[in-house]
């Protein structure tokens, strides 16, 4: 009489095989037959609670269309990477969440278009990127910092405001402690940069007649937009 057989969820990772000299009979081949449908019942039963692990170099794909669901109150634990790959995207639909632990590092080297509000509570914040200018004519655009401090000239300097790396909206700031030099500041390629008519000389230095700080800002140009080019937008002289 035939036998039902649900099977047992357990992965083995072998199978049972008979011999060719093995009796062709239930005994011989139902072996093989049970570690298969236990492997089945193992797959099936995966998705529904059991964990799945896989080994280190492992690939999950899932194909144009396919999807993959973790339902409420489940969790899916990585401890790889995650990789988007072009042309694909990863959306939290509303209602999820997304959570970086403490001591967790987050890089994004991405650009990215925020179409909500996004609120710092408790020791969240902003750090601005600050480095020390150079005692030395030199370059600097906001992909460099975002505060450059400038202390102990040994002469006058010329910093050049570069395009390289920045977009529109982008700000960098510049704060001298120097009481006895001044840098000045040009635009890329000689080009202009856009000022209030009663700031004709815009040299940084920490004395009478120098700006203490000033703070630019990049414009792409183009439609509705100011000039393409560093805009002046504050600046603290002293008297």
């Amino acid at each position: 009489m035939s036998t039902e057989y649900a099977g047992t969820a357990t992965y083995h990772a072998t199978v049972t095989l008979p011999d060719d000299g093995d009796p062709r009979n239930a005994t011989t081949l139902g072996a093989a037959l049970e570690d298969l449908a236990d492997r089945t019942a193992a797959l099936h039963d995966a998705p529904n609670g059991d964990e799945r692990t896989h080994g280190d170099g492992s690939t999950d794909t899932y194909e144009d269309g396919s999807e993959l669901v973790v339902e409420d109150g489940a969790l899916a634990t990585i401890e790889g990477d995650i990789v988007v790959a072009s042309g694909g995207s990863l959306a939290i639909a509303p209602g999820g969440s997304v959570t970086e632990n403490s001591g967790a590092t987050v890089a994004e080297g991405a650009s990215y278009t925020q179409t909500g509000p996004r609120t710092l509570s408790g020791a969240g914040r902003i750090l601005w990127r600050v480095i020390a200018g150079a005692d030395a004519d030199s370059v600097y655009s906001n992909s460099d910092a975002d505060v450059v401090v400038v202390s102990g000239l040994s002469d006058d300097r010329v910093y050049t405001l570069g395009e390289g790396g920045d977009t529109h909206g982008s700000r960098i700031r510049f704060v001298s402690h120097d009481t006895t030099n001044a840098v000045t500041f040009l635009g890329a390629g000689g080009a202009t940069i856009y000022r209030s008519a009663e700031l004709t000389s815009f040299s940084l230095q920490n004395a009478s007649g120098g700006c203490a700080w000033i703070e630019f800002i990049w414009s792409a140009g183009g439609s509705g937009l100011p000039s393409v080019g560093w805009h002046v937008e504050g600046y603290r002289r002293i008297p």
